[in-house]
């Protein structure tokens, strides 16, 4: 599978120079992502695209190629699958449509393609897809313009569709949140999401988190061995469960739904996080981007008291426990309140300390607590303080990842606000 990631050369095969042409958009976003291997294009009709030569043959590249990518009507793609085996190229990525998905007659392409690859000795993903993206060498040979400044992250995510493999990597980029590797698989002819969760999880040093879009599970056994093996966190969205959604997903990439009681037991035993939408699938990424809890001590500390009593409430209810502060913390803290209203413990109302310096040092004193193990912290501001809030928030970051100790955030903000603090 390492090869689909890191090849050294690629050859995308049905490029003109039309604007609109979907080849012509897998070369620049090549181009424009920073991949650090060749390009090179092939076309009918020969001429340039975007300053480099398209020649009209697999054959005619004088350069070793170690990965191709076609995007060609399904009956051409699977001479081009020959072509390329003649050439030598092991590993491709068929992004064309038209196959099973579409119609049962088709499926004699598939076919073709099968036997194909197992005469050359080839692994392609797809047909159906929009490939492959990996922020470690700038590859992205998607057909769909992608104008992002990807960050490099952690998080790498498998999914059939290939709208929700680009819903994913806008969700968590709008979250603040890098990915490493994508994979659109399509109609997973040939390498399936067994395949490439094995990779990720036994061989990929950069993938930390993993995600998963699946309308259909193709080798169910082996993919939870694998899962129960895996000591990275596993989040799989398995649609396709209703009568219409399956329907969908059969013409949508050819998949064949599974029973949702069955699901759902399968992925219990094997320790995978099963959500059912977008939101749900960035709060669990961003949950394990955070350091891990190593026990279950928490703290809880509130601008509102209304607000520490549900935190306190949720937090017990899942075992939660809450050891009282040091007397000669709680002492310091005294000094500042002006009222005499607060009552000084865990959870902690800051009732009328307006103080944000004295957040900071609540802050740093439940931290470097050893017998705290994470804090919930309760937060509101507006216009007036948001800068000295910012500021705030961002020390409240630093010392969580100086303690490796997580900090859960509860604010009271507008949604720009929100917006703001996702992507700072």
């Amino acid at each position: 599978m390492k090869g689909f990631f890191y090849p050294k050369s690629i050859v995308v095969i049905g490029v003109s120079d039309k604007p609109k042409n979907m080849g012509r958009m897998i070369v620049y976003n090549l181009i424009h992502k920073g991949f650090t291997g060749q390009v090179h294009a092939v076309g009918p009709h020969g001429g340039t695209v975007l300053g480099r030569p398209v020649r009209k043959n697999v054959k005619d590249i004088q350069f070793p190629l170690d990965m191709a990518v076609i995007l060609t009507p399904a009956a051409i793609a699977v001479e081009m699958v020959r072509e390329c085996g003649e050439a030598g190229i092991r590993r491709i990525v068929i992004e064309s449509a038209g196959f099973s998905e579409f119609s049962d007659d088709r499926k004699g392409l598939e076919e073709e393609l099968s036997a194909i690859a197992k005469e050359f000795g080839i692994r392609f993903i797809g047909p159906n897809c929009i490939g492959v993206f990996n922020t470690d060498n700038g590859l992205a040979t998607s057909f769909v313009l992608t104008t992002s400044d990807f960050g490099k992250g952690d998080v790498s995510i498998v999914a059939q569709s290939g709208g929700m493999a680009m819903t994913y990597m806008e969700s968590l980029e709008f979250n603040g949140v890098n990915f490493n590797k994508v994979t659109s698989i399509g109609n997973k002819l040939n390498v399936d999401e067994s395949d490439l969760l094995d990779y990720l999880v036994n061989e990929d040093e950069r993938t930390r988190i993993i995600c998963m879009y699946l309308e259909g599970i193709k080798n169910g056994r082996r993919l939870m061995q694998i899962a129960r093996q895996s000591k990275k966190p596993i989040i799989v969205h398995k649609s396709g469960v209703g009568r219409a959604g399956a329907a969908t997903a059969a013409s949508h990439t050819a998949a064949m739904s599974t029973d949702n009681r069955v699901v759902n037991a399968a992925f219990r035993q094997a320790g995978i996080i099963r959500v059912h939408m977008t939101s749900q699938m960035v709060d669990f990424v961003k949950i394990f981007e955070l350091p891990p809890m190593k026990g279950r001590n928490l703290a809880i500390v509130s601008r509102s008291g209304g607000h520490a009593v549900i935190a306190a409430d949720t937090a017990e209810h899942f075992g939660f426990e809450f050891p009282s502060f040091p007397p000669e913390e709680l002492a310091k803290i005294n000094e500042h309140v002006r009222g005499g209203v607060i009552n000084l413990r865990n959870p902690l109302d800051l009732g009328d300390l307006f103080d944000l310096s004295v957040y900071e040092s609540i802050a740093r004193m439940v931290l470097s607590n050893e017998n705290m193990h994470g804090m919930v912290l309760a937060h509101a501001y507006g216009k007036a303080d948001r800068e000295e809030s910012r500021q705030f928030l961002r020390v409240v970051k630093e010392l969580s990842i100086k303690y490796q100790k997580p900090v859960a955030l509860c604010l009271m903000i507008d949604d720009q606000e929100a917006s703001y603090l996702k992507q700072n």
